[in-house]
């Protein structure tokens, strides 16, 4: 991970605390309301335990710095939605969030 940082390449990231307190999912049904239950999105064998956000060129650069990942699980690759209007959003709902 260091070196990532130290190429400019990790951008944010941070390991999700799945041991003191578990997922709790939050989905809207047909008449609007939210239900609420325990447990992740999706059950099965693997959970997410972290989180990264890269700086890179491509999907290929992408695919290139996750392969030299120090980490024996498995890597999900996602493009972020780099919209101004988006980040504007999010800043309203978390306002403690910081932004380069």
């Amino acid at each position: 991970m260091s070196e990532l940082a130290a190429a400019g390449k990790l951008a944010g990231g941070d390991a999700l605390d799945s041991e003191d307190q578990g997922p709790v999912t939050v989905r809207k049904t047909a008449d609007g309301s939210a239900a609420v239950t325990e447990g992740p999105v999706h059950s099965g064998e693997e959970t997410l335990g972290g989180w990264f956000v890269l700086e890179v060129a491509d999907h290929a650069e992408a695919i290139e710095l996750a392969r030299g990942f120090p980490t024996p699980e498995a890597l999900e690759i996602r493009p972020s939605s780099n919209r101004p209007e988006q980040h504007a959003a999010l800043d309203a709902l978390c306002p403690d969030t910081r932004r380069a």
